[in-house]
């Protein structure tokens, strides 16, 4: 769910430049290997933050969590798939070290 998420984002983020009227339809194969990719870097564990939202007792209470994780996994992945750009959008440059992972959460946000 969080990945369609993020790919329905980034598939809208991309309509506007030249390519005319959003129309719904499959996102390029790499997109959805970078949001995976980040969203295993960041080590959420989904079926817990599933449960937290279940108990939570009102909607922002549930929604934030969420939002939080879905922000870094954006932002993160945006950062991976245009890295010279990164700087301009407030994102860390450099998403991901020598050894292949992300950052952790709190270098991936620079303040804006």
């Amino acid at each position: 769910m969080l990945v369609g998420a993020v790919l329905r984002y980034l598939a809208v983020a991309h309509f506007g430049r030249g390519r005319g009227n959003y129309v719904e339809g499959e996102a390029p194969p790499f997109w959805q290997a970078e949001v995976e990719a980040v969203l295993a870097a960041q080590g959420a564990d989904l079926p817990a933050l599933w449960r937290d939202v279940r108990a939570a007792t009102d909607s922002e209470a549930a929604l934030a969590p969420v939002r939080e994780l879905v922000s870094r996994v954006t932002d993160a992945t945006l950062a991976r798939l245009y890295p010279d750009a990164a700087p301009q959008l407030g994102l860390l440059a450099a998403a991901k070290d020598v050894a292949g992972t992300m950052p952790p959460s709190s270098e991936i946000r620079t303040a804006r």
